[in-house]
């Protein structure tokens, strides 16, 4: 029972103090394994001075207990790891097993002392533990081994253990804010809200660390307080100046309000503060890649895996940088691995976007498919539907009306009428494949739901409302409507979303013949590279251009634009409605 709890249960203490830092268990598994030893090895206090040693840490803190009759004596022991002196030592005793963890809670205030905190700051911040964490070693049991499992497999393998700390201790405060994170990251955003929900309602029984780390999830995935959650964070970065986690979390935030840069600056920061933190690299590198900075992706990939190791994640990141670089062999090399690891999800979803990039429209439907249905075997509904909603807008970006209302009413079956189950970008994916089927009405209905709540940034939503009222307009064969609503796109906007604007403003344009305006809008969708990756309107807005450009007579021009969408779409389908009528309409510009 004693077993990683206890240690749990000291780190918790000891994180408290915002003098101390103390190493991830991520990082000791990881430094076990540039051991060439098993991830699982026990840490024995040998085996973790060498693992101070690799990674430059100060001290280690050396953990015992030992029965004495029906009690229990606890013995932590801090010691400079290069050179084995003891810093510092203290005894406790237990009069039951139950009051263990008081104990440890007491000994480890007791420890920070010793190694030169202030006892102002030690009373400042040293709840019980009891109150930091659960008074219940099997919840405090169950709790570290869902820990573990985040760590060394996934977060949908840790579910079971964090339901069965809640089920023996439901009002363990630190279970529901991590159950909350685990949920949102696999995309099921309703038990999200309600695990984040309760982790505030119960944020007094937290230490302080924990405090901030259920704050900033409660004000950025429940109430959607963006600018509230980061306030959290720069407290937390005062109050703990040495912990990556504010900073990587703000990072998340900042990319929410269209702040590429500053959200890239803030992961590179988390990297910083902690060159073992693998979520740092992998959203850094993501932000990387969404910036069109394929090579400082790849480099920082290298860097990950000569700190790290090679992962699934890295391979994912391979995969995509390759692919994106046209380079065929190294991607061929690692689909068939990503198909069979813990990223396969991720690979399928990439997949999707990449086939429908290519206007391979048969191949997306199959792979989304796959995926929907692994999903479903995985228990994640809500990610399952907006598998389906993302594939019913493709398809009415392919003129596929069948196919769009065909996925669009599977994907809202799925959720039924529970508001909390739709994401925001599920309600946009129906919308836009309900438009396109010239429903407008249920589009209208979806669009409704994409409350203030859930887009908070004041810019992105009026943009949001100016695109979708243009998309209406076209769709409704109203596209006087739709430039009443586009004619003041914001241009110089820094959300990525403005790209679908400039698209939509293209076509009301082309459907009224003002064919020089529609060529500025397609050539500015073009121009806007860093965010047309893997959207189908970069193919279609050639398309587009080749069009307005013969129908301002300029057919050299158009010759061209026809040549490069029939080129870019040369694995296409050739059944589709796009290629078959840009065949058509390029024959009859002549040679």
């Amino acid at each position: 029972m004693f077993d990683g709890t206890l240690k749990q249960a000291l780190a918790v203490k000891l994180e408290e103090s915002p003098f101390l830092n103390v190493v991830a268990d991520q990082r000791v598994r990881e430094t076990l394994a540039f051991m060439s030893r098993p991830a699982d090895t026990p840490v024995t206090a040998s085996i973790a001075r060498e693992i101070c040693q690799r990674q430059g840490v100060k001290a280690v803190m050396l953990g015992d207990i030992a029965m004495l009759g029906s009690s229990f004596v606890v013995t932590l022991t801090a010691e400079n790891c290069q050179t084995g002196d003891v810093l510092a030592r203290e005894q406790v005793s237990a009069a039951s097993k139950e009051r263990v963890l008081a104990a440890v809670g007491t000994a480890a205030a007791t420890m920070r002392e010793r190694l030169g905190e202030s006892l102002s700051s030690i009373q400042k911040m040293d709840k019980a533990i009891d109150q930091a964490t659960t008074a219940s070693l099997e919840a405090l049991k169950a709790f570290s081994l869902g820990d573990e499992k985040r760590n060394t497999g996934s977060d949908q393998d840790a579910i079971p253990f964090f339901r069965r700390a809640l089920e023996l201790d439901p009002g363990f405060a630190l279970a529901h804010a991590r159950l909350g994170t685990v949920y949102s990251n696999l995309g099921e955003q309703k038990p999200a809200m309600e695990h984040r929900t309760r982790a505030y309602e119960l944020r007094e029984r937290v230490s302080e660390r924990e405090r901030f780390y259920i704050l900033g999830h409660y004000y950025s995935g429940v109430t959607r307080e963006i600018d509230k959650a980061l306030e959290t964070y720069d407290l937390w970065k005062q109050t703990y100046p040495r912990d990556p986690v504010p900073y990587i979390n703000s990072g998340t935030l900042y990319s929410l309000k269209g702040e590429a840069q500053r959200a890239l600056d803030a992961f590179l920061k988390g990297i910083e503060l902690d060159p073992m933190r693998r979520v740092a690299y992998g959203n850094a590198i993501g932000k990387y890649l969404e910036l069109d900075r394929l090579d400082e992706a790849k480099a920082l990939v290298t860097q990950q895996i000569k700190m790290l190791g090679e992962t699934p994640e890295t391979q994912f990141k391979v995969y995509e940088i390759a692919v994106r670089q046209g380079d065929q062999a190294t991607a061929d090399r690692y689909a068939p691995i990503l198909e069979k690891s813990p990223m396969e999800s991720s690979y399928l979803q990439l997949r999707i976007a990449e086939l429908s990039y290519q206007g391979r429209w048969r191949e997306s439907q199959q792979t989304s498919a796959r995926l929907v249905n692994l999903l479903k075997q995985q228990g994640l509904p809500q990610r399952a539907a907006l598998v389906l909603s993302s594939e019913a807008a493709a398809a009415s970006n392919f003129s596929d009306a069948a196919a769009a209302r065909q996925f669009a009413d599977a994907a809202a079956a799925m959720t039924g009428a529970d508001p909390d189950a739709r994401s925001v970008d599920f309600n946009a994916n129906l919308a836009v494949a309900y438009a396109g089927t010239g429903d407008i009405p249920r589009a209208r209905k979806y669009f409704a739901d994409i409350t203030p709540l859930d887009v908070p940034d004041a810019e992105l939503r009026a943009l949001i409302t100016q695109i979708f009222e243009g998309l209406f307009g076209v769709k409704s064969g109203k596209p006087a409507d739709a430039l009443a609503r586009l004619d003041k796109l914001p241009v110089q906007s820094k959300h990525a979303l403005l790209v679908n604007g400039l698209y939509v403003r293209a076509h009301a344009n082309a459907a009224l013949k003002r064919w020089a305006d529609a060529e500025r809008d397609f050539q500015a969708v073009l121009a806007r590279r860093p965010d047309l990756q893997w959207n189908v309107a970069a193919p279609l807005s050639e398309l587009g251009l080749a069009r307005a450009l013969a129908g301002q007579g300029k057919n050299a021009e158009a010759r061209e634009a026809y040549r490069k969408f029939l080129d870019r779409w040369s694995q296409a389908d050739a059944d589709l409605k796009e290629v078959k009528a840009a065949r058509s309409e390029a024959a009859a510009l002549g040679s």
